[in-house]
């Protein structure tokens, strides 16, 4: 039915339904009627074929793709992408390898739709916050837009208004708006070189000190000391990450010595400079890595030699999450995992350095194994759960008597939100196992860590690394829950 669609199809109106797909995606509600004036030479006959749909949210007026509709701008889209793939490709030799893989990688796969002027601020709830200073950057934004403006060139990237509610309906800046096709044809095609850990880390530093330093000036200690503790968490960064970029700004004269968040009737630090802080943070923290992405050479290929030590120290740490979750939780009566795993096979598993996907694989399978197959299943598997459903965890607290104390009420929750992550991290393994080819399990280990496809022995041992960390962090914090609440 598609391909007789297709042959029945003027090219002004397929022109019009892939502009339409595309453009869709600047929100659920669909892209409004005016984003061109010829649309409406041609939707009524699009609207008659049973191709688009009309769609009114408030004021405003918009188009939508129907399933078949969507189905035969698909086919289009991968004609285009056929055509100009090549071209595309080279175009992004044209620029620092390190810089496209940062914009495909950390900023272009996390949305469909993005600003077309820089503005003064940027809020995007898709965009991870710690990464505008290097997005907003002139050289880094001018990259970005040449990249999507040739898209627009290729008929796979539309320019439209957002729009909101507000008012009755307002529209508000224009975006560039790109579909999920194009989101990997650029995944495919640029260098699997995004942010390394530590630049990561660095710019989540920033972020943090650069936020705390309003609240550093706060009279309430304590609301401090909780907003402190509360972003240092968010955030995910330790407090020698902080304290160490803090005792170098005090040898600047910018700052006092970094005292620390245990620290009786007193912050953490104190400022001594606000008008250097801001320019001292940014020097030491976000230039180096704009350096490093606007190298002309790739710095992501050079990795250290192996050490094999690097894996055992994930593994153990592993193994000791594990088990301490195991006695935090038995304190309550509550079995997590069977007493039969065979932790020194696991660990020879693990050690082992994959450099074929169907290693990686075995990797996977063995850390599946480890964490879920022998854990209660009624617990772990907790599948998805809607807002407000309770746990088997939270049921099986309450029927063994015990209560949450009010002040560990937010750890609680903040510990079940990590139960998902460590059951989406089970979702994701067991996908793996059933992959049937290495393509599959490639897009699965994206969804897993973040990270493209592996291409190198250096690749695969980050997956192992990136993938005993994110499991070892999960467990961990379940655990310091526990122990909260049966002290």
């Amino acid at each position: 039915m598609v391909q007789n669609e297709l042959e029945n199809l003027e090219e002004p109106c397929s022109k019009v339904l892939v502009e339409i797909y595309i453009s869709q995606n600047v929100r659920d509600e669909g892209v409004l009627q005016s984003t061109s004036a010829d649309w409406k030479n041609h939707a009524g006959k699009l609207i008659e074929k049973g191709l688009i749909r009309e769609n009114h949210w408030y004021s405003h007026s918009l188009y939508l793709t129907t399933p078949l509709g969507a189905n035969i701008a698909r086919s289009l889209i991968e004609k285009k992408i056929e055509n100009c793939e090549d071209t595309l490709h080279n175009l992004l030799l044209n620029f620092s390898p390190r810089c496209i893989g940062f914009l495909v990688h950390d900023y272009l796969i996390k949305s469909l739709d993005f600003p077309k002027d820089l503005p003064e601020y940027i809020f995007d709830y898709w965009l991870n916050q710690s990464i505008t200073i290097l997005v907003t950057d002139p050289r880094i934004w001018s990259i970005r837009t040449h990249i999507l403006s040739k898209l627009e060139e290729f008929g796979l990237c539309i320019r439209t208004n957002y729009y909101v509610s507000t008012r009755g309906g307002e529209l508000r800046e224009m975006r560039y708006v790109i579909c999920s096709e194009v989101r990997e044809l650029l995944l495919e095609i640029s260098p699997a070189l995004g942010l390394t850990a530590d630049e990561s880390r660095n710019c989540r530093v920033h972020l943090f000190l650069k936020e705390i330093a309003v609240w550093l000036s706060y009279p309430d200690l304590e609301a401090t000391r909780k907003r402190y503790l509360n972003e240092m968490q968010r955030l995910d960064i330790d407090e020698v990450d902080i304290k160490n970029i803090i005792n170098e700004l005090a040898a600047k004269g910018v700052t006092e010595r970094y005292i620390g968040i245990d620290a009786v009737d007193k912050k953490p630090f104190a400022i001594t400079d606000q008008v250097r802080y801001s320019f001292c943070l940014q020097n030491l923290l976000v230039k180096p890595i704009i350096a490093n992405l606007l190298e002309s050479k790739s710095l992501g290929l050079e990795h250290k030699a192996y050490d094999q030590t690097e894996i055992l120290h994930r593994v153990v740490r592993l193994v000791e999450a594990k088990y301490t979750l195991t006695r935090n939780a038995g304190f309550l009566g509550i079995d997590l995992f069977d007493s039969t795993t065979d932790i020194e096979i696991c660990i020879i598993h693990m050690i082992k350095v994959p450099t074929t996907e169907g290693e990686l694989k075995e990797f996977i399978e063995t850390l599946y194994n480890y964490l879920i197959d022998r854990s209660k299943d009624w617990l772990l598997k907790i599948g998805n759960l809607k807002n407000g459903e309770i746990t088997s965890l939270e049921k099986e607290i309450k029927t063994k008597g015990k209560t949450i104390p009010p002040e560990w009420s937010a750890g609680f929750e903040k510990a079940i939100q990590d139960l998902r992550v460590v059951n989406n991290l089970r979702n994701k393994l067991s996908h793996s196992k059933a992959a049937k080819d290495w393509e599959e399990i490639g897009n699965i280990y994206r969804k897993l860590i973040n990270k493209p496809l592996p291409q190198s022995k250096e690749d695969f041992i980050d997956a192992q690394v990136n993938l005993l960390d994110k499991a070892a962090l999960s467990l961990e914090s379940l655990s310091q829950m526990f122990n909260k609440i049966t002290v």
